[in-house]
């Protein structure tokens, strides 16, 4: 079994190219699995969560090899089951957890540690949560986006949906927006992020639902699941990298899309927007890769 890690490269890294540094180890306390994970460049911190210990960890931005983390958030009165993934408010120092165990986004003080009780809490039937991951806050506007898809345990068909709340909303509350539909080709939402000056809402989609039972690989029949492409998006590619306006409401198609045979992505996770440079940088789970982007021009 591959060991937990993160792992930082140059900005401009490019191609077969070695990490400036790789946090790993027993001191990490890090899990198998580590989705979303958020850098503080006002503190100079890393952020990740551990899922199957229900921790939130956070470690010195220049941290290598088996660094203790600096803080952990651990313990019955956090509420954490399965931390997926994370986003960080830095106009209003506010870390924010989404937790598919738990099915609830939940936010704590940026520098809360050890075992303490979020500060606010969306969770219930209004809010509509599944799995839920890819909290990402505007804080001009005072809004909170999440993404969120059901899946079928026998068909493995769902739909995926981006959620907008108030900000600050606590409780069994509804979005006061939802992106979902045939015509927004979303089914399987990963990580969001809010550029809050171009008033655009980046989305990594996944789109490959998985079919549970009996198939068959190179005719040698198979027990488990497998990824099954959905149309009407092309079944070699089915993965984009989607933008929408945040005022969008609806089933409303993408302002633009990331996709296709010469982007290389198929399932893009994780995903990060650096407006300074004009920058999408993505991970992609199914070719192992990162990969960066200009952010595409919009025009009035």
């Amino acid at each position: 079994m591959t060991q937990p890690r993160i792992v930082a490269f140059a900005r401009l890294a490019n191609g077969n190219v070695g990490p400036k540094r790789v946090i790993t180890g027993q001191k990490t306390k890090l899990g198998r699995t580590v989705h979303g994970i958020a850098y503080n460049p006002v503190r100079d911190e890393i952020v990740a969560p551990n899922p199957f210990a229900g921790a939130i960890l956070t470690f010195r931005g220049d941290a290598d090899g088996d660094a203790e983390p600096l803080r952990i958030i651990q313990g019955p009165k956090t509420g954490l089951i399965s931390p997926h993934s994370l986003g960080l408010d830095v106009a209003n120092h506010e870390l924010i957890v989404a937790d598919v165990g738990a099915r609830q986004v939940m936010v704590f003080p940026w520098d809360a540690e050890g075992n303490v009780a979020p500060i606010r809490v969306i969770g219930g039937s209004k809010a509509q949560f599944s799995f839920v991951v890819g909290p990402s806050v505007d804080p001009g506007r005072n809004l909170l986006v999440v993404s969120t898809y059901t899946e079928s345990p026998k068909t493995g068909t769902g739909g995926g949906m981006i959620l907008v709340f108030d900000r600050t909303a606590n409780g069994n509350v509804a979005p006061k927006r939802i992106i979902a539909g045939p015509r927004t080709g979303i089914r399987s939402p990963w990580q969001v992020q809010v550029d809050p000056e171009a008033g655009k809402i980046f989305v990594a989609i996944e789109n490959a639902y998985r079919q549970y039972g009996r198939f068959y690989v190179e005719g040698k029949p198979q027990e488990g699941r497998k990824l099954i492409p959905p149309s009407p998006w092309r079944s070699d590619m089915p993965g984009f990298i989607g933008v929408w306006n945040i005022d969008d409401d609806g089933d409303v198609p993408p302002r633009a899309i990331i996709k296709g045979t010469l982007s290389q992505i198929v399932h893009p996770s994780g995903l990060v927007i650096r407006p300074s440079t004009g920058e999408i940088i993505a991970t992609d789970s199914v070719r192992n890769g990162v990969f960066t982007f200009y952010v595409p021009e919009f025009f009035d």
